[in-house]
């Protein structure tokens, strides 16, 4: 059978002949197949359930079937009211209302693109088991969409690829058959650097999403940072990613991305002159890597050459001058310096390219607060907290404009929060501290103070004045 990805292709478009391919016999003769497949569809419907009670949902709802049976199931489609992202779909068979046909969920990241999405389907006669499952990870590199897809045994059985890559239009289709030869030594440099940039960040085993129910409950409970930089995993896995590179980097010397990949990895891990080698060797290589001038401005900044990191993101918006994050992060930069009047500049451009840019509104607010302009901050950091509900920082922002504006009770309530995400942080600890004191708490102000004063200072210099 076709394995089809199916958000474009869906897998009611395929003909009952197909859906049959399987013999049901087959199923029946494993056991832990037909459980492991069954529980798969109960976790599905478990999701489902959770989102229906979750968020405010709006209905589509068809009569469709197959050839023979062009009634046999009522498909409904559920969306979220407020974002109006496809959240599932599902078949129910027509003469049995409460039987499941068919069923989809979709998860979305703060953009709104698809992250991970799920099936499972039975045939229109035998419901031993389902006789598809399919799990897809979804992966955005720049201009490039990229997503794998398992069963729910953990089967590897298709990927796919498309987009821009360095301006190069992109269509990478592979099916299980064919994964040996996919990253084979018969193919070009080129070749390679393009399916790594397309599938070397996703998953290559199913892993917890066997069970999908208890694997999105868990990823929820993990606050995810909008505009954060992207986690390359732990550091065991970072050092395999510089090994890995610096192996294939010893037989293609030349090959700039490849550089590129080991700088970031080292600056992931926070080894900035190492990274800064690495940029210097791309460039060396290809003075157009924009990717390069990125990185490295992003390293000059973290080891006190401001005003190179600042001259290598400029290179960069040359290149890229439509990137709302090269405006935040040069901004940030020229916040480094002092430079307030470029830094707000910068800010505003990021966010009239990106109303969704959480930094560059925290940023900017800080910038308003230094002024004395506490309205402006105000807003500023309630937009930063609207648009990613975890921004630590934004919380403690927020709580100070309010601090030093008079509204003792609103600053409490918001420094809490964002000690809720982040109970050790020195500077939140030492902010409430003296939110407490306007309150008359000194007792509790002493304590928390005395608390904080054995905390390591952070190393945020993006914070709201403290006087």
């Amino acid at each position: 059978m076709k394995y089809l990805y199916l958000i474009s292709m869906l897998i009611w478009m395929l003909p009952v002949t197909n859906l049959q391919a399987k013999s049901p016999a087959v199923l029946k003769q494993d056991n832990q197949h037909v459980k492991q497949w069954n529980g798969f569809f109960n976790s599905l419907v478990k999701i489902h359930e959770l989102n229906l009670k979750k968020f405010n949902i709006r209905k589509l709802e068809e009569q469709s079937g197959y050839a023979g049976q062009p009634q046999f199931y009522r498909e409904v489609k559920y969306f979220d009211q407020k974002t109006n992202n496809l959240l599932g779909k599902v078949q129910w068979v027509q003469d049995k209302a409460d039987t499941i046909h068919t069923i989809e969920v979709f998860f979305y990241d703060k953009q709104g693109r698809v992250v991970r999405d799920y099936l499972a389907a039975y045939l229109p006669e035998h419901r031993n088991a389902p006789i598809q499952t399919l799990i897809n990870f979804h992966y955005y590199n720049d201009g490039l969409h990229s997503f794998r897809q398992f069963d729910a045994s953990g089967n590897h059985i298709y990927e796919q690829c498309q987009g821009k890559y360095f301006d190069e239009q992109v269509m990478v289709s592979t099916e299980e058959d064919d994964f040996v030869t996919a990253y084979g030594d018969q193919q070009d440099q080129t070749s390679i650097e393009t399916y790594l940039a397309c599938f070397e960040m996703l998953p290559k085993q199913l892993g917890k999403y066997r069970n999908p129910y208890q694997a999105e409950i868990a990823q929820a409970q993990i606050p995810a940072r909008k505009n954060s930089e992207v986690s390359l995993g732990t550091r065991e896995d970072v050092d395999k990613q510089i090994e890995a590179l610096s192996k294939r980097l010893f037989t293609n010397p030349n090959n700039a991305s490849l550089y590129i990949k080991r700088g970031d990895a080292w600056f992931h891990l926070h080894d900035f002159d190492k990274a800064i080698d690495d940029y210097n060797q791309a460039l060396k290589i290809d003075k157009d890597a924009s990717q390069a001038w990125f990185g490295r401005g992003m390293a000059y900044g973290r080891v006190g050459m401001i005003d190179k990191g600042i001259a290598d993101l400029s290179e960069f918006i040359k290149r890229k001058p439509n990137n709302s994050r090269a405006y935040t992060k040069r901004g940030v930069r020229y916040l480094w310096k002092g430079d307030r009047e470029n830094a707000e500049q910068d800010f505003l451009r990021a966010i009239e390219l990106d109303k969704n840019n959480a930094e560059a509104n925290d940023d900017l607010g800080v910038i308003y607060a230094q002024r004395g302009e506490l309205d402006k901050a105000i807003k500023h950091f309630t937009a930063t907290i609207t648009i990613d509900p975890v921004y630590q920082k934004g919380y403690h922002n927020l709580a100070m404009a309010y601090h030093l504006g008079g509204e003792n009770k609103k600053a409490m309530q918001a420094v809490d929060k964002a000690l809720e995400l982040r109970a050790s942080a020195r500077e939140t600890l030492l902010l409430k501290s003296q939110i407490l004191v306007a309150l008359g708490q000194h007792q509790q102000a002493t304590a928390i103070k005395n608390e904080a004063e054995f905390l390591p200072e952070g190393n945020w210099s993006e914070l709201a004045p403290m006087k």
